[in-house]
């Protein structure tokens, strides 16, 4: 294992860890507030914790859009999450015993019937 001084993290190899030194110098830097990150899914998280409404209002900040919903997302990730939700109601993984409803997981089936009791 190869040892960054700068940042305390190991790498696979020398190879990784002259990459490594590389992008530390391309900082990411966040365009509503100017704070600087080393990757970009650290500068994704911040603007989706503290510029939310502003990257949902710029034309040129990356969005997902989900196709069945509408629904969009910052990160790559929670959008994936979420394709996963609807994929999951139209394989139709758990049906309600009680309403015959697609439901993608169990605790949906007790919420949905908590709020109707």
């Amino acid at each position: 294992k190869w040892f960054c001084e700068k940042c305390e993290r190991f790498t696979a190899s020398v190879q990784f860890l002259r990459r490594h030194k590389f992008c530390a110098k391309i900082k990411q830097k966040c365009k509503y507030c100017g704070q600087e990150f080393l990757k970009k899914s650290e500068l994704q998280i911040h603007q989706n914790k503290n510029h939310y409404e502003d990257v949902m209002k710029d034309p040129e900040s990356e969005k997902f859009e989900c196709e069945t919903c509408g629904k969009s997302y910052v990160q790559k990730a929670n959008y994936n999450s979420h394709i996963r939700h609807h994929q999951a109601i139209d394989e139709g993984k758990f049906t309600c015993p009680t309403c015959d409803k697609k439901i993608p997981n169990l605790y949906d089936i007790e919420v949905s019937h908590r709020n109707v009791a």
